[in-house]
């Protein structure tokens, strides 16, 4: 096998169960907005969605951007 551009944390995120409940979270949240828009929700209902996604997102990129001491970099939104 090569060498590969990846640390060998690479492999432990790829199977990460934090990692998987985040991906799932803001799928669900996304469909969720689509629906909300497509049916008409008030300004308030899909804000509140919004800022959910966002916060998620957040968490999947500080989750995706650990270093190979485990530690989380905290990554501008």
């Amino acid at each position: 096998m090569g060498d590969h551009e990846y640390g060998p944390d690479a492999a432990a995120i790829l199977f990460d169960a934090e990692l998987d409940r985040l991906i799932i979270r803001f799928e669900g949240l996304l469909e969720v907005c689509k629906l909300l828009e497509e049916r008409g929700a008030s300004d308030a209902e899909l804000d509140e969605h919004r800022r959910e996604l966002e916060r998620v997102s957040r968490q999947l990129a500080n989750l995706v951007a650990r270093n190979g001491d485990g530690r989380v970099r905290h990554v501008a939104a």
